[in-house]
């Protein structure tokens, strides 16, 4: 398949994806240069931090794949499912909107029940 390069969503003329899931900053109208510093967060999606006048803002790199080539509405679906579950496999094939996260099946299974129980306490105990 050939790789196409389409601008990310709020950061039209910076930043361009991949249909393969991979980022890159532009340069100038001819130049682009590849991100360097993608790293997994706690669910193991690969995420990447994009900078713009000076603020960061942490971004998963499959959710930018799929607003940009599926077309999809940033505000709709901000969760994106792996269809093979192989949370390194970011390309469009690969990927399709989630309404929540209760749709990923593979990340329920990287918590035991008491660490959700824990987490969510801990939540709970700071919102008070």
């Amino acid at each position: 398949m050939e790789e196409i390069w389409k601008p990310c969503y709020r950061y039209e003329g910076i930043y361009v994806v991949s249909n393969h899931g991979r980022v890159a900053r532009i340069l100038n109208e001819d130049t682009m240069s590849e991100t360097r510093s993608p790293y997994r967060n706690c669910y193991g999606h690969w995420m990447i931090s994009l900078r713009y006048g000076g603020i960061s803002h942490e971004c998963t790199i499959c959710v930018l794949v799929a607003h940009a080539h599926l077309n999809v509405v940033w505000e709709d679906a901000f969760y994106v499912q792996h269809i093979d579950e192989n949370k390194d496999n970011n390309s469009v094939d690969n990927l399709e909107p989630s309404e929540s996260r209760v749709n990923h099946p593979g990340e329920n299974r990287l918590l035991s029940p008491r660490q959700w129980r824990t987490r969510w306490t801990k939540n709970a105990e700071v919102a008070r």
